[in-house]
């Protein structure tokens, strides 16, 4: 109940950051920024009420972290998902089955948003209507990622790091066992260190791989609670 409850806050979060960012419009200074309080401040000076120009910049500061909610849910995910398969007394999981429950869970609401999509009139889709919404339908929201990663819903992005984690899950919870928590850690680390650096620094690309077009760059999330999840064969379940 409470991994369901915090993936429910951890998702009105997120709607409430991309709400708030539509609203706003770029309106009010980042909170990140230096002297972002001041910069406040002296936008809302006229009015001279400081209090409710404090409470202004905290709420549009927290609004816009939204979306780190997005991190807390991908490590929410890779602990239930480790949790599920490690229980104790649970068989060896059957891996063609287990990617049948994944796919009969996501697509069916995937594929919703896809036909609402075709028939919402809020949509302007006389530009958009092409060979993407087949790619994007069939699940690509990667290839080619400077048109599809935010085709027709932005927040669709997240699906397609979602089947490559799924894609890849069978080895890295192989690699859990094998190697126990501590290592395995150091090695989703690694990874994603490194894929972040590769990306970023050594071979720029387009920013939405390090965002989620590549899985490796968001490793380290993914896997952050899963040694929560494993019945640890070598010593008592945590």
């Amino acid at each position: 109940d409470w991994l369901d409850g915090v993936k429910g806050i951890a998702i009105l979060w997120i709607v409430f950051f991309h709400f708030f960012t539509s609203y706003d419009h770029g309106r009010t200074p980042w909170p990140l920024h230096p002297g972002y309080l001041a910069a406040y401040e002296a936008r809302c000076a006229p009015d001279g009420f400081r209090a409710l120009c404090l409470g202004g910049a905290l709420l549009s500061a927290v609004a816009r972290t939204g979306f780190h909610a997005v991190s807390v849910f991908l490590v929410l995910s890779g602990f239930g998902l480790s949790y599920s398969l490690a229980r104790p007394g649970r068989p060896r999981p059957a891996w063609s089955q287990w990617y049948r429950s994944r796919l009969v869970r996501l697509f069916p609401m995937y594929w919703v948003a896809h036909l609402v999509y075709l028939v919402s009139p809020f949509q302007a889709r006389f530009d958009t209507l092409d060979y993407r919404f087949v790619l994007s339908f069939l699940g690509d929201r990667v290839v080619p990622i400077g048109t599809i990663f935010y085709y027709f819903n932005p927040a669709l992005w997240y699906f397609g790091l979602l089947l490559e984690l799924y894609l890849v899950y069978p080895l890295l919870f192989v690699a859990l066992q094998r190697l126990g928590a501590a290592r395995f850690l150091l090695l989703a680390a690694a990874v994603t260190i490194a894929a972040r650096w590769a990306l970023v620094i050594e071979f720029p690309v387009n920013p939405a791989w390090v965002q989620g077009g590549f899985f490796g760059c968001r490793l380290w999330e993914f896997a952050l609670a899963w040694p929560r999840g494993r019945s640890g064969g070598r010593g008592p379940h945590r």
